[in-house]
């Protein structure tokens, strides 16, 4: 099998992460400073067929390519009768982080409609559309707690105006009582 056909069908990445899935020294956690995925997407380029793979920079041909692979990934449970009915919660999470980390790097270069076309209604399509409900989630926290940011800033705004005008008012009882008092009472003579 070639590396164009071996990359074609998703069977070697069900396997890739199934392997990985056990190596306590893989890492596919999305946005790792201390390894940055290396061997992880390393491994994956050369299941691509890449020869000198440029993980940090995919062309559109190579995300094109990993995307169709990853439309074709299925969940665990449907692995086949050696695998269904099971569950595995290590690798459920393991392939699931991975498939976040993988399709975090193709979206930038393919955009996420372009993706989100390719995987349609497969698994890794199901995981796009998982993330893209949080990052709408998350974008409307954001935009919750900025408004309560600004609420806060505006009532605080507030609380010190009127602080300021309490505080111009004595100070003008003041001087009225002062005024009252010498016109009341005579200078001392000198």
């Amino acid at each position: 099998m070639t590396a164009n056909e071996h990359s074609a069908n998703g069977i070697w990445l069900e396997q890739y992460f199934l392997k990985a899935s056990t190596d306590p020294k893989s890492c596919t956690r999305w946005g790792c400073t201390t390894c940055g995925n290396g061997n992880f997407i390393r491994d994956i380029c050369i299941g691509l067929g890449l020869r000198s793979p440029r993980y940090w920079q995919w062309d559109k041909d190579t995300a094109t390519a990993l995307t169709q692979v990853l439309a074709q990934v299925r969940p665990w449970a449907d692995w086949g009768p050696a695998h269904a009915g099971t569950r595995n919660d290590t690798f459920d999470f393991f392939a699931y982080d991975s498939m976040r980390n993988l399709l975090s790097r193709v979206c930038p270069t393919l955009g996420q409609n372009a993706v989100a076309t390719i995987l349609r209604e497969s698994w890794a399509g199901n995981v796009l559309k998982s993330m893209q409900r949080h990052s709408a989630e998350e974008a409307k926290r954001d935009k919750e707690r900025s408004l309560e940011l600004q609420l806060a800033r505006e009532r605080r705004a507030e609380k010190k105006k009127v602080v300021q005008e309490k505080h111009l008012s004595r100070l003008e009882q003041k001087k009225e009582r002062d005024r009252l008092w010498w016109t009341n009472h005579d200078p001392p003579a000198v």
